[in-house]
């Protein structure tokens, strides 16, 4: 059992294997999602699921923040496709006038993208094709990673996270490098680097959290934290005093 807070403490619930390439995240309905040979896996509880575009290159990344509206972004092809939650194609959006490098879900029918021509965060919306925000050109440089809510965009660099609006406005700016990051709520961030981990919220952080593993990958949902490392997934349960 560990502590990264005052009142906040995981204990350590179970280890589960998963013969996967990349992990990306269990929903609330404890259903597991992940690629191995550039597959798209839906793992339930009774039942797998599961997608794949060969014609589309390797998937870039995958994000689950809406089951009902899953995305699989295909940066070669400039593609990304939305699954239902039984991964049965949706939509189709080829981005043919403009590069895309980073995808991430939005609110309903929206995305966020980040845009490498004009280097600038947009939130789009693939009913109406339109573009609802954006941030300004050239206002978003070298980013690595991003992950997003109906809300905010998270956007990973170098050196900071930068926490954006849906107004195209940055709200916040976490100044320190770091591997991974993990969204527990829209104020809580959970961030590791190497085997080290970092709680930060609005008001305060980074809370150093020592560990004794790496993870490649992390998700949380459901007061739970799972940490996809060597084709294993270690769980763990948030226990708030």
């Amino acid at each position: 059992e560990f502590a990264f807070a005052q009142t906040i403490n995981f204990s350590f619930l179970k280890e589960v294997p998963l013969n996967a390439d990349a992990f990306f995240g269990v929903d609330s309905f404890d259903n597991n999602y992940y690629s191995l040979n550039n597959v798209f896996y839906k793992t339930t509880p009774t039942k797998t699921y599961q997608y794949q575009n060969l014609a589309l290159g390797a998937i870039s990344s995958v994000s689950i923040y809406n089951p009902l509206e899953l995305v699989v972004f295909y940066k070669d092809f400039n593609t990304v496709i939305i699954l239902d939650n039984t991964l049965n194609e949706i939509e189709k959006l080829h981005f043919l006038n403009e590069t895309i490098s980073l995808v991430a879900k939005a609110g309903k029918n929206q995305l966020w993208l980040y845009n490498t021509d004009n280097q600038q965060l947009e939130l789009y919306d693939y009913q109406t094709k339109s573009i609802l925000a954006k941030t300004q050109t050239q206002s978003v440089l070298l980013p690595l990673d991003l992950k997003g809510t109906a809300n905010l965009a998270w956007i990973k660099t170098n050196d900071h996270l930068l926490v954006y609006n849906n107004y195209g406005t940055m709200v916040k700016s976490f100044p320190f490098k770091f591997d991974n990051f993990t969204l527990l709520n829209d104020d809580e961030i959970l961030f590791n680097r190497d085997s080290d981990f970092f709680l930060v919220d609005n008001k305060q952080g980074p809370i150093p959290l020592k560990t004794s593993f790496k993870a490649e990958a992390t998700s949380f949902v459901n007061d739970k934290l799972y940490l996809f490392f060597n084709k294993r997934i270690f769980i763990y349960h948030l226990l708030k005093n």
